[in-house]
């Protein structure tokens, strides 16, 4: 009796067995597995700022003049923010009694921008100024600065800082 039992349980495992192998071989199955990411902004940064602008040398005459530099002044802005919003960059020369429009001197820019920037000339003075405003990416400013020296000045060499800022429009 104990032998038919063992038959009869192997004959049944054996039996489930081919039918489980078979079955699966037929079906198709599907699956999905749901992904995701989270992106930071990054920064809105300078990549580079013109470590000068050197104007021409300028030989008085008793007239005004107005001269170029002796190289290419540019600045270059990063946005990594991840925002489909402008940034602006403004200008002003730092106030002191040296300063180029206290000596009468005027600095004027007529940017050129890439990707799609927007810019306008502008008269350098003391106070803050948008001259140029772009987004996404990296973006070259050529400034194009040219120098307006009055007929009047005192001969000497005359020097002045241009201060940067680099925001998010508002």
């Amino acid at each position: 009796m104990k032998l038919a039992q063992l038959m009869a349980i192997g004959l049944t495992v054996g039996t489930i067995g081919v039918s489980v192998a078979t079955v699966s071989a037929d079906e198709v199955r599907d699956g999905s597995t749901a992904a995701s990411v989270t992106l930071k902004g990054g920064e809105l940064t300078f990549s580079e700022i013109a470590p000068t602008i050197a104007f021409e040398d300028i030989t008085l005459t008793g007239e005004a003049k107005t001269v170029g530099t002796k190289a290419i002044a540019e600045l270059g802005i990063n946005d990594y923010r991840g925002v489909d919003t402008f940034w602006d960059l403004l200008v002003k020369e730092t106030p002191t009694d040296k300063s180029f429009s206290e000596q009468g001197l005027q600095i004027k820019l007529s940017p050129e921008i890439d990707n799609n920037g927007i810019a306008q000339d502008v008269v350098v003075s003391s106070e803050n100024e948008i001259f140029a405003a772009g987004k996404r990416f990296e973006t070259k400013v050529n400034l194009n600065p040219t120098l307006d020296v009055p007929k009047d000045l005192t001969a000497g060499t005359y020097a002045t800082t241009v201060d940067w800022t680099l925001k998010p429009a508002e």
